[in-house]
């Protein structure tokens, strides 16, 4: 199947299948003789379209069997168009070319306008370096909205628990639970620090009752109007929470 000439590089495609489809990626081995691949390497056929109808999608490494002059290398190709026969001769970049393969049935697909007109797209090759950024993106992504999560969660829960402190702390109606709200005064002055110059006041005016063997219930009135006072002094303390 192979030829030479003393005008052209002279490219061989052996095509090992009977039949192939357009625009589908097809195996074949690519033969270039030892003058001719001086003048154009094998390498240098990747990503190149013979007169628009044949594109090399990828070239594997040259080899030069014992006994044979020329180099060989496997190699993926994609008929762009259907040719008329089984060679074509064009120029490129200033270089004159022939190439031709062995008798294949090219079965024509259905085209497209955009086809027509040239829009024709290759297959990219796997490109490794695209899909490990893809990853990270990914994952950094991932990590971004896993730390928003859980940071929004932390403070629900923060919001949450001083809610319930507040509701302690406001909540008390009857002398008895008052003093309960002074017995956990260090829960109170800790959680809202702003409070504690009212608490204190508060603390004083209890003190004159508290300790007594026994509280009437006018001392024990005076005490609820204290905490209400004391209530009604740190309300802007408390706001929105």
């Amino acid at each position: 199947m192979f030829l030479t000439s003393s005008w052209a590089i002279d490219i061989g495609l052996e095509i090992t299948v009977p039949e192939v489809k357009q625009g589908s990626i097809v195996p074949a081995q690519i033969k270039l003789d030892a003058q001719s691949a001086q003048e154009m390497p094998l390498q240098k056929l990747k990503s190149k379209t013979f007169a628009e109808s044949i594109y090399i999608y990828d070239v594997g490494t040259p080899i030069r069997k014992e006994g044979r002059p020329y180099f060989e290398a496997d190699a993926k190709i994609i008929f762009v168009k259907v040719p008329e026969t089984n060679q074509l001769t064009f120029s490129d970049e200033g270089m004159s070319y022939k190439v031709f393969w062995n008798e294949v049935k090219i079965i024509p697909t259905e085209v497209e306008k955009s086809f027509l007109y040239g829009a024709f797209d290759i297959p990219s090759r796997f490109k490794p370096l695209k899909w490990i950024l893809v990853a990270l993106g990914v994952l950094c992504f991932a990590g971004v909205s896993f730390w928003l999560t859980e940071k929004l969660k932390t403070k629900k829960n923060r919001k949450k628990k001083l809610q319930e402190v507040k509701k302690k702390l406001v909540s008390a109606t009857s002398y008895d639970e008052v003093v309960a709200v002074w017995m956990n005064r260090q829960t109170y002055l800790s959680t809202f620090p702003a409070v504690e110059d009212a608490f204190r006041q508060f603390e004083l005016k209890l003190f004159k009752v508290q300790f007594k063997p026994t509280q009437t219930e006018q001392e024990k009135n005076l005490v609820l109007d204290s905490y209400r006072e004391f209530l009604t002094s740190i309300k802007g303390a408390l706001d929105g929470i």
